[in-house]
């Protein structure tokens, strides 16, 4: 899809930062400006996602962002319980969304007009984009921008460096 065809994007995702910043540095490669949808599903989706494939539209609990028309040019999720969401989306715009799915989706690439994963993801077909390491937000720009920020406290290390990004919280462990 043409960058200059894309006037609406959204981020779909259940709000973990990981997968989020995923879909949300594609939509920033593309120079566009996403508008981000976090979901929430009630039972059975919740538990059921992403093999559950009925009745999305029934599927958002309260607390969810809407899902409504008018729909996106562009949606780009990442998260189970974005699949049947993001699927639900495909089919109510009639095609008219164009579908990217990031990190295996767990039920095959074909619901999706494009699926890009990591290479260490098994799933493959001829709308996958294996690449070699997950999506993100970096870019010489903002690399150089923090070098200028951290300026004389950089000139004190060794001129060989080595950054390790390391994720945020998750429900299994908390950074201190």
């Amino acid at each position: 899809m043409s960058e200059s065809l894309i006037k609406s994007c959204w981020v779909l995702t259940e709000g973990i930062a990981g997968t989020e910043n995923q879909c949300i540095g594609l939509a920033e490669a593309l120079g566009v400006t996403p508008v981000i949808k976090r979901v929430k599903l009630r039972f059975p989706w919740k538990q059921l996602s992403p093999w559950l494939d009925w009745g999305h539209g029934y599927a958002l609990a309260a607390d969810s962002d809407p899902i409504e028309p008018p729909w996106p040019d562009l949606l780009i999720s990442s998260g189970r319980k974005s699949v049947g969401i993001a699927r639900y989306v495909r089919k109510a715009s009639r095609g008219k969304t164009f579908v990217v799915q990031i990190q295996d989706p767990r039920v095959g690439p074909k619901p999706f007009d494009l699926v890009v994963l990591p290479q260490h993801d098994l799933t493959r077909g001829e709308n996958v984009m294996v690449t070699r390491a997950a999506l993100h937000r970096i870019t010489p720009q903002k690399l150089q921008s923090g070098i200028d920020k951290a300026g004389a406290a950089l000139e004190k290390l060794p001129k060989t460096r080595v950054a390790v990004l390391i994720g945020g919280n998750s429900r299994s462990h908390s950074m201190t």
